[in-house]
């Protein structure tokens, strides 16, 4: 009776740390983007005090029913005494799965006090991008969005661009990577669950570090590589942060993609270059990605690249579609310039 009146007063523990806690962090992070500050989860304490042992009493709940432990009575004759037992570690009920036991170290409420606190980061970079309707960046910014599949080639030719035409180059996999190593990352625990299962990352999470990263930039020229990779990020970009001139769609066929990548993958040391990944990958891609291609086809803004030739022969493909577009970009500021 009295181990089930603790694990009662456990669970309420439990439910009185968690309820306020999704609310502090999107105040906090609301102050943050207004005050134009850093904030790190780790300031977050997500230990659950009732947890840890002979620190906080848990509180009492009106429901809860102490029950008076009487004393024993005295005999006259004195106590025996019985030689030290060896206590097992001790264990308490997980109030978010009975069947299992968590300690201080190790817990599932833990885990389910963090997921609650990175849907509430979350959320926060969400209301803030759905709530702006004026563009970061003006008409002299010129955005290309580079798209194919995984193993098309994307990397390899952007380089030869920024080369020959003097674009930075903005590989979205590759802010995510980063911001997802970076010490103190509040995203950096939602970006690597992400990119093991293979699925995109929330959209205004990739958004907020491209902003950042062209914001830094002094150049006004940009290769988007892998972005944007679904339709919500296709137009939140286009609404808040600048307007792609086109899509440089590099066209590969599966087989081909899948050989690129198991032998990248053996140098690479990126964790989602294996089998299991990439065919994740490819289905996310399929279902997920090649729409956005036929939404801007449909507005006649997609340069399509076929990847079977050589590196070369693509590249001289790639490089007379730029040579087309800033060839036209001169003539109309010449006839800008003489009305």
């Amino acid at each position: 009776m009295l181990s089930s009146t603790s694990c009662l007063l456990k669970n309420t523990a439990v439910a009185n740390i968690a309820a306020p806690l999704n609310s502090k962090i999107a105040a906090t992070f609301s102050s943050a983007l207004l005050n134009n500050t850093k904030v790190s989860i780790r300031q977050f304490s997500l230990t659950p005090l009732h947890l840890e042992e002979n620190k906080v009493e848990p509180p009492k709940n009106e429901s809860t029913v102490e029950i008076p432990i009487k004393e024993a009575e005295t005999t006259s004759e004195p106590p025996k005494e019985e030689p030290p037992k060896e206590e097992p570690p001790k264990t308490q009920s997980c109030s978010c799965n009975a069947k299992e036991t968590c300690n201080s170290k190790n817990c599932c409420c833990k885990k389910a006090v963090l997921m609650l606190a990175l849907a509430g980061i979350a959320g926060t970079a969400y209301y803030y991008y759905e709530n702006r309707d004026q563009q970061t960046f003006g008409d002299d910014t010129t955005v290309v969005y580079v798209l194919g599949g995984p193993g098309a080639g994307k990397g390899t030719q952007c380089a030869n661009l920024v080369k020959d035409f003097g674009f930075v180059h903005l590989s979205a996999g590759d802010l995510l990577r980063e911001e997802r190593q970076r010490k103190g990352s509040q995203y950096g625990e939602l970006i690597n669950n992400y990119i093991k299962e293979g699925k995109i990352v929330p959209a205004n999470i990739t958004i907020a570090l491209l902003e950042n990263a062209m914001a830094k930039s002094p150049s006004k020229r940009f290769l988007i590589d892998g972005f944007p990779r679904k339709m919500d990020q296709a137009k939140k970009f286009e609404k808040t942060v600048c307007k792609g001139k086109f899509v440089l769609f590099f066209d590969c066929p599966e087989s081909v993609m899948l050989e690129r990548l198991l032998k990248r993958g053996k140098t690479s040391g990126r964790v989602d270059d294996n089998i299991e990944s990439i065919k994740k990958r490819f289905v996310t891609f399929k279902e997920t990605s090649y729409p956005v291609v036929e939404y801007f086809e449909k507005q006649n803004k997609v340069k399509r690249v076929s990847c079977v030739n050589s590196p070369q022969k693509v590249y001289d493909e790639t490089k007379a579609i730029f040579n087309e577009l800033f060839k036209a970009e001169e003539n109309a500021k010449k006839n800008a310039t003489k009305n």
